[in-house]
């Protein structure tokens, strides 16, 4: 299969419009190496796109250029990371803090007793509309 036949085997899978809000995906492959392009708000939906693209017959590799965008402010940005702390069964929502700085960048901090708590409140972080990039500095202490 050559490059182009993947690239467009890719750009035509149906399930890119509801996985990232009806956005085109800018596709280049090179020998089975595909790199995926686009803007997105949710860090599931990059995660989507990366999925949705293995999935396709012949891709060996993915690099994945996917932006993500802000439309949310430094506050807004941490009080949801704060409420999807306080729906977490495993992550205080005391325990941790959360610094969000401009443009989605939030740094999470402090210490929990688990890699499960660890990656529960990384992915809690990861769930707030706007957050662009997630700086993990959580310790596991036991």
């Amino acid at each position: 299969m050559t490059g182009d036949d993947l690239r467009l085997d890719i750009a035509a899978e149906p399930s890119w419009g509801p996985k990232l809000g009806s956005k085109a995906i800018a596709v280049a492959a090179d020998d089975g190496a595909v790199i995926l392009t686009v803007t997105a708000q949710w860090q599931y939906q990059r995660d989507e796109a990366e999925c949705l693209a293995a999935s396709v017959p012949g891709v060996s590799g993915i690099g994945n250029d996917i932006t993500l965008t802000s439309p949310r402010d430094g506050r807004d940005i941490r009080n949801a990371i704060g409420d999807a702390f306080r729906r977490s069964a495993r992550v205080g929502a005391d325990d941790l803090s959360v610094d969000a700085h401009c443009y989605g960048t939030v740094t999470a901090a402090e210490a929990v007793s688990s890699w499960a708590e660890h990656d529960e409140a990384v992915a809690a972080a990861w769930s707030a509309s706007g957050v662009t990039e997630a700086d993990d500095r959580i310790v596991v202490e036991y």
